[in-house]
C-alpha cells in the first residue's frame, strides 16, 4: 500500500479525474516539463488512463506552440523598437546562431530545455516572423518526442521512486530532485548544440 497519504491523493485524481486532464492540458502552455512528469507520475500513482494524458498534454504543447508565437509576432507588432526584445534577440542569436537562416533545428531542439528557454523561443520565433510552416512542423515533432519522452519518464520514475519509499514527503522530496536534476542536465543542451554547428560547419 502507498500508506495514507497516496490513498488520499489517488482518491482525490480519481473523484477529479476530467479536472486533471484539463489541468495537464492548461499546464503545457505555461510551464512545460514539470507538467509532463506529474502526468506522468499522475497516471502511475493515481489511475489516470496513460493515453489520455499523453493526449491532454501533447494537445497541450500544440496549443503553447501556436500561442506563443502569436504572442511574439503581436509583440513585433506594437513593441517593435523595444530595448526588451532587441537584446533578447542578441541573447537568442548569440546561443543559436543560425536560426534565422536555419530554423528547424534550433527550434527543434530547444523544445528539450527546461527553465522557459522553449517558451521564449517560440515568442521570439513569431517576433522575428520566422515561416510559418516551418516553425510549425519542428515545434510538432518536437513535441511528439518531447511529450511521450517525459510523460513516460514521469510514469517510470513513479514506479521506481514508490519501490524507494511509500512515504509521501520522502516520494515529493525524489520528485523535487529529479526535476531539478532534469535542469541541470538541459543546460548542456545549447553547449552539445553549439558544438554540432561549428562542427558541421568546418
Amino acid at each position: 500500500m502507498h500508506g495514507h497519504g497516496f490513498a488520499f491523493l489517488q482518491y482525490l485524481i480519481e473523484s477529479h479525474a476530467m479536472w486533471a486532464y484539463a489541468i495537464l492540458f492548461f499546464g503545457l502552455i505555461i510551464e512545460g516539463e514539470a507538467t509532463l512528469l506529474l502526468g506522468g507520475i499522475f497516471a502511475h500513482i493515481g489511475h489516470l488512463s496513460l493515453w489520455w494524458v499523453w493526449v491532454a498534454c501533447f494537445l497541450g504543447a500544440v496549443a503553447k506552440t501556436l500561442l506563443w508565437y502569436q504572442g511574439g509576432a503581436l509583440l513585433g507588432r506594437y513593441f517593435p523598437n523595444s530595448s526588451f526584445l532587441k537584446k533578447s534577440e542578441e541573447q537568442v542569436t548569440k546561443m543559436f546562431p543560425v536560426l534565422q537562416e536555419k530554423p528547424f533545428w534550433p527550434i527543434f531542439f530547444t523544445k528539450f530545455l527546461v527553465g522557459g528557454i522553449n517558451h521564449f523561443i517560440l515568442a521570439y520565433a513569431g517576433y522575428t516572423k520566422i515561416k510559418f510552416k516551418i516553425y510549425f512542423w519542428a515545434e510538432f515533432f518536437g513535441s511528439l518526442i518531447w511529450v511521450t519522452a517525459v510523460v513516460m519518464l514521469g510514469y517510470v520514475f513513479s514506479y521506481q521512486a514508490l519501490r524507494i519509499t511509500h512515504n509521501i514527503e520522502n516520494f515529493i522530496i525524489l520528485v523535487m530532485g529529479f526535476m531539478f536534476s532534469l535542469q541541470i542536465l538541459s543546460r548542456a543542451i545549447p553547449l552539445i548544440y553549439r558544438i554540432l554547428t561549428k562542427v558541421r560547419n568546418r
